[in-house]
């Protein structure tokens, strides 16, 4: 003695999106170009508790990997202008050595004058005499 009806109401129920929206109350800021909702508490709260930890775990590993990157980075750039202010202290030194090498030899050494000097230095600077070719 089954009515029609109630065979209708045997049947799985079919899914659908439920058409009611939730009711909170929230205020929005308006920007010159953007309207950003602000969005109350209780709801912010339970987005977060939803919210997977793994992810967050994973920006955080993220986070301190660049973080160890830049330092790194940083460290090899600092090194690097460290050696290579070496080597122009080192160039200088040669070229230094390398004068004084010159000016130990034997033969006559007249200096420049003022105006023959591109760059004038502390240091006065020597030309020699060509020597013919044998």
């Amino acid at each position: 003695m089954e009515s029609e009806g109630d065979e209708d109401t045997h049947q799985p129920p079919k899914w659908s999106r439920p058409t009611k929206q939730a009711q909170f109350s929230s205020t929005s800021v308006k920007d010159s170009f953007l309207t950003i909702p602000v969005l109350p508490e209780e709801l912010i709260t339970e987005i977060l508790l939803r919210l997977p930890v793994e992810p967050l775990s994973k920006f955080r590993q993220d986070f301190q990997r660049t973080f160890v990157l830049r330092h790194k980075t940083a460290t090899s750039y600092r090194e690097l202008e460290a050696r290579k202010s070496r080597v122009r202290d080192l160039e200088k030194v040669y070229m230094d050595m390398a004068m004084q090498k010159e000016l130990q030899k034997s033969g006559r050494k007249c200096k420049l004058r003022e105006e023959e000097l591109v760059n004038p230095t502390t240091k006065p600077v020597y030309k020699w005499r060509q020597e013919r070719k044998r």
